[in-house]
């Protein structure tokens, strides 16, 4: 002690006479002043799924009507790529997603970019007046939601689809009373309607109807509600009044800009020669639709021959192509599925005339021959097929084969590397009671109804850059803003949440952060140190991991030190006194007069961006005060 004041005094004989007497009136005047803190406000933490219980993967997920005809509900399997199993977390490889009372027909999935699907289907009411509406349950990782319905609406409502697009909304499509096509839109928590036709516009006559709607999201871009727009097809069907009667059936489309639908009335794809399949509730037959990364879409969909070829016409963001029969493939069947990959090629599935499986591949373009994907002993009917992030594709659908009639899922999935197909097994290999028909299935990578990415070009990673307190001493009670600058380096967008920590203490958690990929942004964080100890302390900002992440190195950033002081000891000496005051008075702000040195972040006490009479108060109040 006695070498300190030594020290001290030798240092008191270069400060100005003035000083000190500046020093003197000042104390007088703020002898009395005290501090006002500011509160930092609190927030919450982002939760995410968590991993399934068993420890599988989820690649893709399979739905089902499953149960005696009349009485069936919706089940579902889960699809684990690296394990090449299918399970649920039952423990079994197949389980209800619910068994309401009623029967429970025609469902449909898709999966948005972050994990989580949405489920749909016709669902048979207990009020007479309301009949069938759509239903829906959403899985959110590692579990599926109550279902409930979508609209409650007079009359029947059928043969439901849905989309996901990349922003997080999605649309479901759905036939009413056999006639319009009604579409919702969710907003990422809920339905918001309008539950209504897509169009205003319907045919006049009095013998007419829809049925067969399917829907994809693409990538051309959209304003309003969802990012991007979407294509809906069905076929519709017009009886006309001749003898004996004409009946025409053709396939519709329509387009979702965003906001709204067009062309109303709906148009008919052009080129179309021959009746399109149509069939009723529920859907036995189905058309196809998916996109590629390029704003293209096709649509395929049989004749009601099912000696002619499949048929399909391509959307290029803008008009469609006419209708053209892949005769030349040899693909002649009924029933076709298509799903694009992330290389913007495409494969569709379809029952052959010979009652297998038939596939063809779309490539650069161009579609390659028709061939054989599997056989599964029995007739194979209504296929849905998705590629998963590994670029590999797995298809479903349902057969009749021996020992597991009246109908069991079966699937196949293709290997691009080596263009081959697995054998036809069942998603049940001791099958399932009862008949089991019409399944969707969806991936994690947006297919078939969402222009799909691959794990090769998918990546997930958001990383800190930069986390910079405002000021290096802070006195006791004061607040010091912490700039911390994140950045979402991987190819898709992010939710996600900032953690500061002042050496193991929380400071703050700032939630729902939302990042396009390649973007940044600079969060404040306020820490309020009343109430903390006299030391030093290390400034630390972690983003937690989005899922998918496998590069947390970066997810951390120390970076400064700040020492918790006296209020007024601004060079953080341990110690109030001249020297602080110097210090504050060389950095005077604004003025007049501006301080030599200009503004200091430390000097500026109480934070309130000017370096003044304040500031000195406060030296004043705590003056001859150490630790």
């Amino acid at each position: 002690m006695k070498e300190r004041t030594s020290k001290l005094s030798k240092k008191k004989e270069k400060i100005p006479i003035a000083l000190l007497v500046l020093l003197f009136s000042l104390s007088i005047f703020v002898t009395n002043f005290t501090s006002i803190l500011i509160c930092s406000y609190a927030s919450t933490v982002t939760s995410y799924p968590s991993e399934p219980s068993s420890g599988s993967g989820v690649d893709a997920i399979a739905v089902w009507q499953h149960g005696d005809i009349g009485a069936q509900d919706i089940w579902y399997s889960i699809w684990d790529n690296p394990k090449s199993q299918w399970w649920t977390p039952s423990g079994a490889q197949a389980s209800p997603i619910t068994e309401p009372t009623g029967n429970d027909v025609d469902p449909n999935i898709a999966f948005d970019r972050q994990g989580s699907a949405i489920a749909v289907w016709s669902h048979e009411t207990d009020n007479a007046s309301l009949g069938t509406d759509i239903w829906y349950s959403r899985w959110s990782g590692n579990d599926w939601t109550i279902p409930t319905e979508v609209a409650s609406l007079a009359g029947n409502d059928s043969d439901p689809a849905v989309a996901y697009d990349t922003n997080g909304w999605a649309i479901t499509i759905w036939v009413h009373n056999s006639t319009y096509i009604y579409y919702s839109l969710w907003n990422g928590t809920n339905w918001i309607g309008p539950a209504q036709a897509i169009v205003s516009d319907w045919p006049l006559l009095p013998f007419w109807g829809s049925n067969l709607p399917e829907i994809a999201f693409t990538s051309s871009r959209a304003r309003g509600y969802t990012s991007n727009k979407a294509v809906a097809i069905w076929t519709q069907w017009i009886i006309y009044p001749e003898v004996p009667p004409l009946l025409l059936s053709r396939i519709y489309y329509a387009v979702w800009d965003g906001t709204s639908w067009s062309p109303s009335p709906a148009e008919e794809i052009s080129g179309q020669i021959y009746n399109a399949a149509k069939d009723g509730k529920p859907a036995v037959f189905r058309n196809g639709i998916s996109s590629d990364n390029l704003d293209n879409a096709v649509a395929v969909w049989a004749t009601d021959n099912i000696t002619r070829p499949i048929y399909y016409a391509s959307w290029d963001g803008r008009i469609w192509g006419d209708a053209t029969g892949l005769d030349p493939q040899e693909a002649y069947g009924y029933m076709p599925a298509i799903a694009f990959d992330a290389d913007n090629d495409a494969v569709v599935t379809f029952t052959h005339n010979t009652t297998n499986l038939w596939h063809s591949r779309y490539v650069s373009g161009g579609w390659q021959l028709a061939a054989e994907t599997a056989d599964s002993g029995g007739d194979d009917s209504r296929s849905s097929i998705a590629f998963l992030t590994s670029n590999k594709a797995v298809a479903v659908w349902s057969s009749n084969v021996g020992a597991f009639a009246p109908s069991e899922i079966f699937y196949s999935v293709w290997n691009p590397a080596t263009d081959t197909w697995t054998t036809a097994a069942s998603i049940a290999p001791l099958g399932l009671s009862g008949s089991d028909s019409n399944p969707s299935v969806a991936s994690t990578s947006g297919s078939p109804t969402m222009p799909p990415t691959a794990a090769s070009t998918e990546t997930h990673d958001v990383a800190v850059i930069d986390a910079s307190p405002s000021k290096t001493v802070v006195g006791q009670g004061y607040l010091v803003s912490i700039n911390v600058t994140v950045e979402n380096q991987g190819t898709t967008s992010e939710t996600f949440s900032v953690t500061t920590y002042a050496n193991t203490t929380t400071i703050n958690t700032i939630a729902n952060i939302a990042l396009a990929s390649g973007s940044s942004t600079t969060i404040t964080f306020t820490w309020n140190t009343t109430g903390i100890a006299y030391g030093n302390y290390t400034i630390r900002a972690y983003a937690d991991p989005v899922p998918g992440e496998t590069d947390t190195a970066d997810n951390t950033l120390v970076n400064g030190d700040v020492i918790v002081t006296i209020p007024g000891d601004v060079n953080g000496d341990r110690t109030v006194d001249i020297f602080d005051v110097g210090i504050i008075s060389s950095h005077w702000y604004p003025g007049p007069p501006i301080g030599p040195l200009g503004y200091d972040a430390n000097s500026d006490i109480n934070s309130d961006g000017a370096v003044d009479i304040f500031d000195v108060g406060i030296a004043s109040a705590n003056w001859g005060q150490s630790w």
